[in-house]
């Protein structure tokens, strides 16, 4: 297992707010869009939301566009290499919520 895989486990599995975080994946793997949207699309306050893209961006998951304020998030390559991973820890949360 590479580094990347291991920061995945981690951070989707492995630690509070995995759940979240696999939601929040989910959606822009087809819906890019700024933080606002993202907040308002998963009904979680903002800040919570901003934390939990705050992880992700710091750990080569997700990539913006765009400035500052209204930036587009996208998955980044390096998450799209590992989606057959993704999928089995999100069917794992599913099972086992």
């Amino acid at each position: 297992m590479d580094s990347f895989e291991q920061t995945l486990y981690w951070l989707l599995s492995g630690s509070k707010g995995g759940a979240n975080r696999i939601k929040i994946l989910s959606f822009l793997q087809t819906n890019p869009c700024n933080l606002h949207e993202l907040s308002q699309h998963m009904h979680l306050n903002y800040k919570t939301t901003q934390h939990h893209v705050e992880l992700l961006l710091e750990n080569n998951i997700l990539v913006t566009k765009g400035n500052k304020y209204g930036q587009i998030y996208f998955v980044s390559d390096a998450f799209q290499s590992k989606k057959e991973l993704f999928e089995k820890l999100r069917a794992n949360l599913e099972e086992n919520p």
